[in-house]
């Protein structure tokens, strides 16, 4: 046995482990090949059994790579044979998995002896084995920074020194003395936080954004350019997008505040918005532009983020959570995460509701013990995320209608009480039902971020709900006045039955009260049986008249037809060409559905305020 793989004896069973090596040459895997595993084994008596040995190189991370050996147990060697005292070497080749299905995440080597279906003992190598393999679609990422990061002015993101040492890049054209910039982009915008530095990956980019060039003070690229002006400041790195992801990996170890995560089937929007429109009042905060939520746009956001900023609260889909390399959440490792739901909502991409489920729980990985974890109490398989917070051991804060949950209100409505610790609080936020619950939500985030929960309710007053998720539009079309409730831009079927409870209650005049539902995309094999599901809402909002759009509104339609007054187009087109004939003057009108159903359409069609016959007869007469 060579000296290097002398270890502690440990005893597995009948079976001592003397040795342990793994080649200095599978430290570092920079190619795809056998992890080689050499281990050895002595015996104080003979041995007669059903050994076998199970070794595997596992991930460091939960992510979609398959260990090193997955499936390769086998038994020991002619073990019946061995004598007592002598050292017999037991050399495994661990095949790695697929390429497609590989990452640059580290492995741990961890090894198992069983003895028929008992598992009398394991061993886990403390040291880990390097990927750094070439040509894989995530490559390792640098996330060790000079100190120099480190260094902050107030007012400025980024130093020309900073960039250069963080990207690896080269000052084509230095900046001068004193430059810096507040943010990146690759295109001209007008809400920009200057100085800003363009993003040029290619030349395609540079060309679209040529003639707006003096408002930047800056650019990076990958490539080289012609057409800028002599003095204009070039930073050239080998990659823009490694550049920007290293970049938000830096902004994360210098980042002094609070890093909020939320996730979840629906609600993520709204609940990013509320909670920067709540902490947004008294402190500095970064959020998530739009639903920039997946996996590559998220380092980008943090890159953008200031030192000094007192929150960062990022959006995440499934796609952060669930990529090859693991969760994001790894690289910006939150203090707070937040769940808002599991409903049937993107169920076809992500399988049942279960699976779902498990892969939304990702978002506490890379989070330290005594961070917060904010859970909806009253969705399905709460028990999943409680399980893994607490194996992170994470503080636990609840919210909902569940009697046990920290945060409960017992009716979800706006103005309703609910309930802290003993104290009593009331709720007013002018937003669709469904949203009360991300209302909650923000309340808890708030709890654990130690802001005051009056003052958190104060501002909640304030909100007003997100473009295509419950905002309220009037216009004037062809003479009638006409309420939209705007929630066109996402639905699930728990959404949709709210938001038809919401329009029963915010307008009881039933002769004004319209609905417009399209179809809700993406749940895959069940798809039939949810839209069937939603007949009883439809006949209970009790709606003067409901209009159905898409093919999968049809199933409603047939059982519902001839209880209430409804029209189903089964194209998008022929509902825009009659959905004006159905309206009448002061119609309130529900417009909702899955963003892929299209029925924006119909909110920009109605919202495009027309004169009424009045004020064309009143300017008729005034120019007269």
């Amino acid at each position: 046995m060579p000296d290097e793989a002398i270890i502690p004896p440990k005893n597995f069973g009948a079976l001592k482990l003397v040795g342990y090596h793994v080649p200095s040459e599978c430290r570092i895997m920079t190619k795809r090949k056998s992890l080689q595993v050499e281990t050895y084994w002595t015996i104080d008596a003979p041995v007669n059994g059903d050994y076998r040995l199970s070794i595997i190189g596992k991930p460091v991370r939960e992510c979609r790579m398959p260990p090193y050996g997955k499936g390769q147990e086998h038994k020991f060697f002619e073990i019946n044979r061995w004598e007592p005292g002598v050292i017999y070497r037991e050399k495994i080749a661990l095949y790695p998995p697929e390429k497609s299905k590989m990452a640059n995440v580290d492995l741990r080597v961890r090894m198992a002896v069983k003895l028929g279906d008992e598992t009398v003992g394991t061993f886990t190598d403390s040291a880990l084995i390097e990927m750094t393999i070439a040509g894989l679609r995530y490559p390792r990422y640098n996330t060790e920074f000079d100190d120099v990061i480190y260094r902050y002015e107030p007012g400025k993101c980024w130093t020309a020194e900073q960039l250069a040492k963080v990207t690896g890049g080269k000052w084509i054209v230095p900046p001068p003395q004193g430059w810096y910039i507040q943010s990146f982009t690759d295109e001209f915008k007008s809400k920009m936080a200057r100085p800003s530095l363009l993003i040029l990956r290619n030349k395609a980019v540079l060309k679209k954004n040529i003639g707006n060039i003096g408002e930047f003070v800056g650019a990076m690229t990958p490539v080289d350019l012609k057409g800028l002006p002599a003095d204009f400041p070039l930073l050239k790195v080998a990659d823009v997008f490694r550049a920007m992801r290293e970049l938000g990996f830096a902004a994360r170890k210098r980042f002094q505040g609070r890093v909020i995560a939320v996730t979840g089937s629906a609600g993520k929007t709204t609940t990013c918005n509320m909670l920067k429109h709540v902490l947004g009042k008294d402190h500095n905060v970064k959020a998530t532009p739009g639903s920039a939520n997946v996996y590559d746009n998220i380092p980008r956001i943090f890159a953008n983020l200031k030192p000094n900023d007192a929150y960062a609260i990022i959006e995440m889909s499934i796609n952060a959570l669930a990529k090859s390399p693991g969760s994001i959440t790894y690289d910006i490792t939150p203090d707070v995460a937040v769940v808002t739901s599991i409903v049937p909502a993107h169920t076809g991409s992500g399988g049942s509701l279960e699976n779902l489920a498990k892969h939304k729980r990702k978002i506490f990985c890379g989070m330290s013990p005594g961070g917060y974890a904010i859970l909806n109490r009253d969705m399905p398989y709460y028990e999943l995320f409680e399980q893994k917070a607490k194996s992170v051991k994470l503080n636990i804060i609840t919210f909902g209608k569940h009697p046990d949950a920290t945060i409960r209100m017992p009716v979800i409505a706006n103005d309703a009480e609910f309930f802290v610790n003993g104290k009593t609080y009331k709720l007013s936020c002018s937003v669709p039902a469904e949203q009360l619950y991300d209302a909650l939500a923000v309340i808890a985030v708030s709890i654990a971020v130690g802001f005051s929960i009056d003052r958190t309710l104060e501002y909640l007053q304030s909100f007003s709900p997100v473009k295509g998720r419950g905002n309220v539009v009037k216009s004037i079309r062809n003479g009638k006045n006409l309420t939209l409730i705007n929630s066109a831009y996402n639905a699930n079927p728990e959404s949709m039955k709210y938001a038809l409870e919401h329009l029963k209650t915010s307008e009881p005049n039933q002769k004004s009260r319209v609905a417009i539902l399209g179809d809700i995309a993406d749940l895959g094999i069940n798809e039939i049986k949810y839209h069937k599901g939603l007949s009883e809402a439809m006949l209970t909002a009790e709606t003067d008249r409901l209009l159905l759009c898409g093919k999968l509104m049809c199933h409603p339609y047939e059982l519902v037809k001839d209880k209430i007054n409804v029209t189903w187009f089964e194209t998008l087109n022929k509902l825009l060409a009659e959905v004006e004939s159905h309206l009448q003057d002061g119609d309130t009108i529900l417009i909702k559905s899955s963003h892929a159903t299209g029925l924006d359409k119909v909110v920009d069609l109605l919202s495009q305020s027309t004169p009424s016959e009045e004020f064309i007869k009143e300017t008729i007469k005034t120019h007269l």
